[in-house]
């Protein structure tokens, strides 16, 4: 009888306990989790914490290969819908889930310009370098006139580039390049150029092709897609 008598007080203390610690944590949760920040930024200014954010880092990169690998099977596989430039200059297909995040219009030199990026796009700056990180953007600009760019076999790139290619987009023959950019430092950029009603298109690509590498294909499907002059 005595034991059980203990047994019941021990674990209404151990209760009792938790109960304190989890009341304490509900007021004083800022605190905590102010003190822990500047416990971890500490140290790591003192170099303490490496093997943990490696850790974190390689566990990121794994979240991100996941995500585009289940991407790609979407793009690969999944609807595809038309994006079509405003004035009608052009249309496209791309996967369903890409959407347009930028649109704009005549300038100087510029018709159009419109950029298409997937749904896990992600790219940041450090200083003039920029790193792609998850994702592909497409991007095509309408230039006035006969660019220099559109003529030459090279691209006008020079010892950047890698690989190139004849290409057929919308019945314009042009020029297919793969590219070496000096300030993207994580991901691969490749280009298209054609020349249609004597005005100069560019389609280019970036991606990164450790975690979204099906991107080069689906960059070329969109190129086979192409449509001038809609209206």
């Amino acid at each position: 009888m005595l034991r059980k008598y203990i047994r019941a007080f021990v674990k209404i203390r151990t209760l009792l306990i938790l109960l304190i610690i989890l009341i304490t944590i509900y007021f004083y949760h800022d605190k905590f989790r102010e003190v822990s920040g500047n416990f971890i930024e500490e140290s790591r200014k003192e170099g303490a914490f490496p093997y943990f954010e490696d850790a974190l880092n390689k566990a990121k990169r794994i979240r991100q290969m996941n995500e585009g690998r289940a991407q790609r099977v979407v793009d690969l596989a999944g609807e595809r819908k038309l994006v079509r430039e405003k004035n009608g200059l052009f249309e496209l297909e791309v996967p369903e889930n890409w959407r347009v995040s930028l649109e704009q219009g005549s300038t100087k030199y510029q018709i159009s310009k419109i950029s298409i990026e997937s749904p896990t796009y992600s790219k940041f700056n450090i200083g003039d370098d920029f790193f792609c990180d998850n994702g592909a953007q497409l991007e095509v600009t309408v230039m006035r006139g006969v660019q220099q760019s559109a003529k030459d076999p090279n691209g006008s790139h020079g010892p950047r580039l890698i690989r190139k290619e004849d290409v057929t987009i919308g019945e314009e023959k042009g020029f297919y390049h793969v590219i070496r950019d000096e300030n993207l430092k994580e991901g691969e950029t490749a280009d298209a150029h054609v020349i249609h009603d004597r005005n100069t298109y560019h389609f280019l690509f970036i991606y990164n092709p450790k975690i979204f590498g099906t991107g080069e294909f689906i960059f070329q499907e969109m190129l086979n897609s192409v449509r001038f002059d809609i209206k």
